[in-house]
């Protein structure tokens, strides 16, 4: 495997290539000189006026170094959360991309939104006209381009509402991606028609298959003996998948490194993807006056809680979110209050000093109440589950079967000890704040039949 980009060697090669990351205003006065903004991100001077937003597909928060072991992997992503700020106890709204990707452009709950995003085709966003984070910009002058590969963001499921300009290049990496937002939002520059813009790029480099140059993974793959699974395309992957039950101990565990190999090789892979972007964006000053977000969709379950892939259930594997805030003016700092993705959208508007639409019911960073209780919900490839977390402590419900767990995250990260007790005043105290939010996804969902609700 390679050796990864040190944050050291990333600045040494911005240097090399004109690039210059922070530390002064038209190269005279030192940016830490200048005053800074009140509130939460605040800035050393006038907050940035464009947004660059990347979103990154099934990115599990633990293989990024800051939050897990693999140490050195991410060395992009990890200075990116040192010079910015990192909400290091973020979580995503749900397991799969588009349920997660909707909650962050409408700044709420999918349930609180009437659209609960299904596994089919046919199930496209309604156009709610003019409350999504796109459509709020697009009305304050923005121009707004949306690039990705992914199907779920596109006009086939009303997900690029607001978007000017929308591409879908099939098959394209981060990279491409990349390059074709650069290449329109600097002809319409050109034209000027962007005097101030919002780009959303999506990247899916660690999704299934996990299939990353054979410098990333040789050394490690050469000490494993091979599998007759070629997990490197998307069909044979899912049929291991569905086979993996019949495998015998040892055949599974060899086939859970050779999973494990790859996509630690996807994570490192995309991180230098990330880091050459940087150079890009800094080469054509994409990133003076520009707000930088990162943020992932979900995570990748690796049998934790009994499948692989996502889409399936809300422990933290598939759960657990990256979110980031990063510009050349920003005051670093790291927040490590409960977030979630409907977080993402008001935190941005406020920083560009624009009012939310009173339909998000996220809370810019910093203005949530301490008592406040973080919600999940999935209706994907086993049915509904719904989860409730505060103050480290995580309920989940699964429709479909009517199990009911509770993990004591501060002691239990990995939620792999059940402590659920249907008397322990924890758990009544969470069921009172699902069991709204259960009838109300009941009328969502009238095919679905809870099994066995409440405590």
């Amino acid at each position: 495997m390679r050796t990864p980009l040190s944050p050291l060697g990333l600045v040494a090669l911005l240097a090399c290539h004109g690039g210059d990351t922070a530390g002064t205003t038209a190269g005279t006065t030192p940016i830490e000189e200048l005053p800074l903004t009140e509130g939460f991100p605040a800035f050393y001077g006038a907050p940035p006026k464009n947004v660059l937003m990347i979103s990154v597909d099934t990115y599990r928060k633990d293989y990024m170094s800051r939050y897990g072991e693999p140490t050195g992997m991410t060395a992009f992503m990890d200075q990116i959360a040192q010079e910015g700020v990192a909400l290091d106890s973020h979580h995503s709204c749900s397991d799969w991309t588009f349920p997660s990707v909707v909650c962050v452009a409408n700044g709420r709950a999918n349930i609180e939104a009437g659209f609960i995003p299904q596994l089919s085709k046919e199930h496209r966003m309604p156009v709610p006209d003019g409350v999504t984070m796109a459509t709020t910009l697009a009305s304050e002058g923005y121009y707004n381009i949306l690039i990705t590969s992914n199907s779920w963001l596109s006009a086939g499921f009303n997900t690029n509402q607001g978007f000017a300009y929308s591409e879908r290049p099939a098959g394209a990496g981060a990279r491409g991606i990349y390059q074709a937002g650069r290449d329109e939002l600097l002809r319409a520059m050109t034209r000027g028609a962007a005097d101030r813009w919002f780009m959303h790029l999506h990247v899916k480099e660690p999704h299934v298959p996990y299939a990353p140059p054979d410098d990333y993974i040789a050394s490690a793959l050469s000490e494993l003996e091979e599998i007759e699974y070629d997990i490197t395309e998307s069909p044979s992957h899912y049929e291991m998948t569905t086979a993996w039950a019949s495998l015998t101990k040892d055949e599974q565990e060899l086939v859970k490194q050779h999973l494990l190999v790859r996509y630690a090789g996807e994570m490192a892979y995309l991180d230098d993807l990330l880091a050459g972007i940087w150079i890009d964006l800094t080469n054509h000053d994409l990133l003076d006056d520009t707000l930088v977000v990162f943020w992932s969709d979900h995570g990748e379950q690796f049998w934790e809680h009994g499948y692989q892939t996502h889409a399936y259930g809300l422990n933290r594997e598939e759960n657990d979110a990256i979110a980031m805030f990063w510009a050349n003016n920003i005051q670093a700092r790291a927040w490590d209050g409960p977030t979630n993705h409907t977080d993402i959208a008001p935190t941005i508007l406020d920083v560009l000093d624009i009012d939310a639409p009173e339909e998000m019911t996220g809370y810019a960073v910093g203005q949530a109440p301490e008592d406040r209780a973080l919600l999940g919900m999935t209706a994907a490839r086993i049915g509904p589950l719904q989860s409730v977390m505060r103050d480290g402590m995580k309920m989940i419900y699964e429709w479909s079967t009517g199990e009911k767990t509770l993990y004591d995250r501060n002691n239990d990260y990995d939620e792999l000890v059940d402590i659920y007790d249907s008397s322990d005043p924890t758990v009544l105290e969470f069921w009172a704040i699902l069991e709204p939010q259960m009838e109300a996804l009941q009328e969502l969902l009238p095919y679905y039949t809870p099994i066995d609700p409440g405590p």
